[in-house]
């Protein structure tokens, strides 16, 4: 088949700088508040449209095998467009995942709101954004705020509610380590106890934390280990990001991020393996 026109898309990861799980909700969901920051590590989207009426799509995860190629979040959000505008043209698209999956770093999510929003000013906007925010919730949690141009955002209830907000570490250097487990998001909310998360202060006190973090080093006790390294290293901070299992720190010094790498790597004698990433916050 040959398509009439194709575009290159950057597609960002997210981190949580802090996450507070507020409540269940009837429809199974959480409710929550959090501080989302985008940074500086992208998965690269390639998407070709054909105007021809078959409303085809085919997704090449080149270097993911393992995701699903017929139900996943790329896939449910042309679906979404199309049942919402009426629209049967046809989509060839191509992710080079550089984002790890199963990490809390929302690679999925982008990767659907950054082509939601993409296909709908390619056809002169027939969403408006309220629109676009509200039924990209249907096809994940993470997704609306991957429809937003504001890059650090407050998001609250199930992810809907957008503001825009500041990062106190705006001009730091981030380390990310994903460790080579993954975890569920769905395990780590299903184990979560609500009585552990009550005391804690709201986002307003800039008091940071994840209300996840403990579920998971239950499991995982390298997790708190990584953490405590970072801080060792200089880190301002050290967090797990979202549901895990991946972990940031941010450096007031970029120069730190190496005797921090240096540090895990000689004093961690477990059987794991990490892979490292050096970013920025997106401005």
């Amino acid at each position: 088949m040959d398509y009439n026109c194709s575009y290159i898309l950057l597609s960002p990861a997210k981190i949580n700088v802090f996450l507070k799980v507020v409540s269940k909700r009837s429809d199974g969901f959480h409710n929550i508040e959090s501080l989302v920051q985008k940074i500086s590590l992208f998965d690269t989207v390639s998407i070709m449209i054909k105007n021809d009426g078959r409303a085809e799509t085919t997704v090449d995860f080149s270097n993911s095998p393992n995701i699903d190629k017929k139900s996943n979040t790329v896939t449910k959000s042309i679906n979404l467009f199309r049942e919402l505008t009426g629209n049967r043209d046809s989509y060839l698209i191509k992710i080079d995942k550089l984002i790890p999956v199963e990490a809390g770093l929302g690679g999925g999510s982008s990767n659907a709101g950054v082509i939601l929003r993409f296909i709908n000013l390619f056809y002169r906007e027939p969403l408006n954004f309220d629109e676009l925010i509200e039924k990209s919730a249907l096809i994940g949690s993470d997704v609306p705020l991957f429809i937003s141009k504001q890059n650090t955002l407050i998001i609250k209830n199930k992810g809907e509610a957008l503001e825009s907000a500041q990062n106190p570490f705006q001009n730091h250097s981030i380390l990310l380590i994903k460790p080579d487990f993954s975890i569920s998001t769905k395990w780590a909310y299903k184990n979560l106890n609500f009585e552990l998360t009550k005391p804690k202060k709201n986002i307003s006190n800039f008091h940071l934390f994840n209300d996840l973090e403990d579920v998971v080093i239950r499991e995982y006790p390298i997790i708190q280990h990584i953490k405590t390294l970072m801080l060792a290293s200089g880190a301002d901070l050290s967090l797990m990001s979202g549901s895990g299992s991946s972990l940031f720190g941010y450096f007031p010094e970029r120069e730190r991020i190496f005797s921090c790498i240096e540090s895990i790597n000689r004093t961690i004698k477990v059987d794991c393996n990490f892979i490292y990433f050096i970013c920025k916050n997106i401005i």
